[in-house]
């Protein structure tokens, strides 16, 4: 299980490259004694705009899946993939009910 976080803020900035497929969260996540860290989440318009609340959620659940006890933010960068030449992102997709969210 992975140590426990706090999602600091959380700011919808819009789609990720001037297009209409998806839209980029900026994250701020805090755990332990270590400073703040910024991770960037993208979620496809096909999975729709989550609320704050919502995309909090998902990314909770995302980390209830982690297997060991390293950081929050070291498994979230390990989930990390290039979206265009300048940035990773880690994308999200809205859970399904019945099923828990993995990677």
């Amino acid at each position: 299980m992975a140590r426990p976080f706090l999602i600091m803020s959380v700011r919808d900035v819009g789609p990720t490259d001037n297009g209409a497929d998806d839209t980029l969260y900026v994250v701020e996540l805090h755990e332990g004694n270590g400073l703040p860290e910024t991770l960037r989440f993208s979620v496809a318009r096909s999975q729709g705009h989550p609320s704050e609340d919502e995309l909090r959620a998902w990314i909770d659940l995302q980390a209830s899946v982690f297997a060991d006890d390293r950081g929050v933010v070291a498994q979230f960068r390990e989930l990390e993939r290039w979206h265009g030449r300048d940035r990773r992102v880690v994308f999200l997709r809205r859970p399904r009910p019945t099923q828990s969210f993995s990677a």
